[in-house]
């Protein structure tokens, strides 16, 4: 899929090849990688072992998994900080070109149920909270509404 924002910001070689690891990682050896909005990051475990069997992630959540877990940049955006979005920002947001019907299959999929708003992490969030970040020790980038959109 084509990237319509791109953004970084500076990690140490060694944060920069663990997260290279780590995506190889995920997306080599865990069976059932699938998308979803909401929540942006979920582990699906064996009931039994609690070894991961699955990974659900939405794009922005895709990226702050690589960060959190693999270079070890916690909390750019806390999950408890996430402010509510209605449907049009998403619609804006994931899947503006769609028609109504594909939409709404979209949103039944990705588990965005009923009208919303929901508290999701949006890539604007993401790429705020990468532009304020300096390092180890940031505090963690607090996303408002107009945040969706990152300019």
């Amino acid at each position: 899929m084509a990237a319509h924002v791109t953004g970084s910001c500076s990690l140490a070689r060694a944060q920069a090849d663990q997260i290279a690891a780590w995506i190889e990682d995920v997306t080599t050896r865990t069976p059932g990688l699938k998308y979803a909005a909401l929540p942006a990051v979920q582990l699906e475990r064996d009931e039994i072992s609690g070894r991961v069997i699955g990974r659900k992630f939405s794009c922005a959540g895709f990226v702050l998994a690589a960060y959190e877990e693999a270079a070890g940049i916690v909390l750019l955006v806390p999950e408890a900080s996430l402010p509510e979005v209605n449907k049009e920002i998403v619609i804006a947001t994931w899947m503006p070109a769609l028609p109504d019907e594909v939409q709404t299959r979209i949103f039944r999929n990705i588990g965005l149920e009923g009208p919303g708003p929901w508290r999701l992490l949006l890539p604007g969030y993401l790429f705020h909270a990468l532009k304020q970040w300096t390092g180890f020790g940031t505090a963690p980038y607090q996303p408002k509404p107009e945040d969706s959109e990152f300019a």
